[in-house]
């Protein structure tokens, strides 16, 4: 009891005499564009150059600040201290600091890593206040959200590398209780905790210009030569394309991007007072500049577009932008790297937080960057991290299904884009939450059925669902000759066949005429379910979701009428065409007889 008296008392005396300015602060010109940032607010709100927007590191303690409302951030863990022999030059006891707070009105526990002890590493005394603070969030039912700025040294033991799995058997605790986990990445952030807490949270955001990865890549003592690992030399884009993080935020923008997070996870309907404004004053300014990123329409207003042109229907980034109230998108597989052909993230549609999945196959310009909506393995397994949290926290998942199949090739193969489709059927089945799909076009083959097999299916009314694209279909008819109507069913024959169970309006002239009322409609047939299912048992909808598809083609006297009748049609229609051959066949003949009757 003495010691730890002694302990707590050195504590006391080190963060009195700990100064509240940082070496960031004294700076009057910028380090890196040499421009003056020593009254420039947003320098000293954020550490942000205000003219070539470098970030510059944070403290621990700075970190909360910018990110929690003011005056609610409440320590935890002050007793648990090191002994007095453990000192640093920057006059800190340990690393990191553990409290609770409120981040736009949500309580949530906080765990943020200084850079200045020891490059941040995750000690026996950090260690211990991370597992304490996993296991109060636990026991509190609070959302996390972790500060990381850390750096690997060399003078680590084997205690300290124990601390990852003490940590990761909390971690694994808290997520069993279906709670959200959120990290932010700022600069540096390597070593222990990349490879534990920080690659394993629900969401993970990155600063901009932030070095994020494993190990830093070094320089030779002698030669001054680099080596090692060259990867994360840049920073958070790169490891952005590369799968492993969700989204590159400006600091400035993350404690919107963190708080509009906080309120889609932790499923907060019923929101009143202070949570409500800041809410919707961290989705407007989420809006100003985020919302335009996932525009796909060139012309705004649309007008005049040709039916035909098939290229030209609303896609699926098109009705996430007119229909749900805000969108996050979120990147990564977390293995390979990022799909463009597969939209993911969080949505807020009115009063029920979503996530949503949606296969993307762009227009023109971004038709080309998106394999004209053909999905990679790395979209596949993309959505099945969305579909593993849907299921995890109970959160209704939406999927748009706009695909005229998988990316066939050798690189697909390689990269498992089988298994991939099988894990994704497989894992939509078994989601432990309500789940809706929206066919949008003309959709696909396994590719588009993988996102598909849901509670409810609707289809938009002028949407084709095929085994084939209708590309694929034409060279079939010029190839084989025969028709791939036979594998083409629209709305009202993918109902008939009870294949959906919804069809969606259009517009007069079609989707593409009026994509805005092409949205509310959308919209208005979302609400209208989601104000049904989302109150239906997790175990009800188990039971009738694997019904529904264990029925799909069951023989019976119902499907054995519909197989004759279909069977007629494609006879009569194959025959037909035989017919059409064989005319032409002799109009070529008798062409060609008197061609050379007239020679002679």
């Amino acid at each position: 009891m003495l010691r730890q008296f002694a302990n707590r008392l050195t504590s006391f005396i080190r963060k009195k005499g700990t100064a509240n300015t940082s070496r960031d602060q004294l700076l009057t010109d910028c380090l890196y564009c040499k421009k003056p940032v020593s009254g420039a607010k947003e320098f000293l709100q954020y550490r942000v150059c205000p003219h070539c927007n470098h970030h510059y590191v944070l403290t621990a303690k700075e970190q909360i600040d910018v990110l929690v409302d003011a005056g609610s951030f409440k320590e935890s863990s002050t007793s648990i201290v090191p002994p007095s022999s453990v000192q640093n030059a920057s006059e800190l006891s340990e690393a990191t600091i553990t409290g609770v707070a409120s981040i736009g009105g949500v309580l949530s526990q906080i765990i943020s890593l200084d850079h200045r002890f020891f490059g941040g590493t995750i000690g026996t005394i950090s260690g211990e206040k991370i597992a304490l603070a996993f296991e109060n969030a636990t026991r509190k039912k609070l959302p996390i959200v972790a500060l990381l700025s850390t750096g690997q040294t060399e003078n680590r033991g084997l205690i300290q590398l124990m601390q990852i799995p003490k940590i990761l058997v909390t971690l694994n605790n808290f997520k069993d209780k279906r709670l959200p986990y959120i990290c932010v990445m700022a600069n540096v952030v390597t070593g222990q905790s990349y490879s534990s807490l920080g690659s394993l949270a629900d969401i993970v955001f990155g600063e901009k210009g932030a070095m994020i990865g494993l190990a830093p890549e070094r320089t030779d003592d002698i030669t001054n030569e680099p080596y090692g690992n060259s990867f994360n030399q840049g920073l958070a884009d790169i490891v952005l394309n590369h799968g492993m993080i969700d989204k590159v935020i400006d600091r400035r923008k993350m404690r919107d991007a963190v708080i509009i997070t906080l309120h889609v996870l932790c499923n907060t309907k019923n929101k009143v007072g202070a949570k409500m404004d800041a809410l919707l004053g961290s989705i407007q300014e989420w809006k100003k500049t985020e919302s335009s990123q996932i525009e796909e329409l060139w012309p705004s207003s649309w007008q005049a577009v040709p039916l035909s042109e098939e290229n030209q229907r609303p896609t699926s980034s098109d009705l996430i932008n007119r229909t749900f109230d805000v969108f996050i998108e979120l990147h990564g597989d977390r293995l390979y790297g990022d799909d463009p052909a597969v939209i993911a993230g969080l949505g807020l549609l009115e009063t029920y937080p979503v996530l949503v999945i949606g296969q993307e196959r762009g227009h023109d310009i971004s038709a080309r960057r998106r394999h004209e909506g053909r999905t990679n393995p790395e979209g596949f397994r993309k959505a099945q991290r969305i579909m593993h949290l849907s299921s995890r926290l109970g959160m209704p998942l939406l999927s748009l299904i706009d695909s005229p199949g998988p990316n066939y090739g050798r690189d697909s193969e390689e990269r498992g884009i089988g298994s991939a489709i099988a894990f994704s059927t497989e894992t939509m089945l078994r989601i432990n939450a309500p789940t809706i799909s929206v066919i949008v076009s003309n959709t696909g083959s396994e590719g588009a059925l993988a996102f598909c097999v849901s509670d409810i299916v609707m289809m938009y009314q002028n949407a084709i669902y095929t085994i084939e694209s209708p590309f694929e279909s034409k060279q079939n008819f010029y190839r084989n000759r025969l028709s791939g109507d036979s594998v083409q069913f629209d709305a009202e024959q993918c109902k008939e066949f009870s294949i959906i169970d919804e069809i969606i309006e259009e517009p007069a002239g079609g989707a593409n005429r009026n994509p805005q009322q092409s949205a509310i409609n959308l919209k208005d047939s979302l609400l209208k379910e989601l104000q049904v299912i989302v109150d239906i048992p997790i175990k009800t909808l188990l039971k009738e979701r694997s019904a529904k598809f264990r029925q799909s083609g069951e023989y019976s006297s119902v499907t054995k009428e519909r197989l004759i009748k279909e069977k007629s049609n494609i006879k009569n229609y194959v025959s037909t065409k035989i017919q059409v051959v064989q005319q032409g066949r002799r109009f070529r003949k008798a062409a060609r007889k008197r061609k050379s009757l007239n020679q002679e």
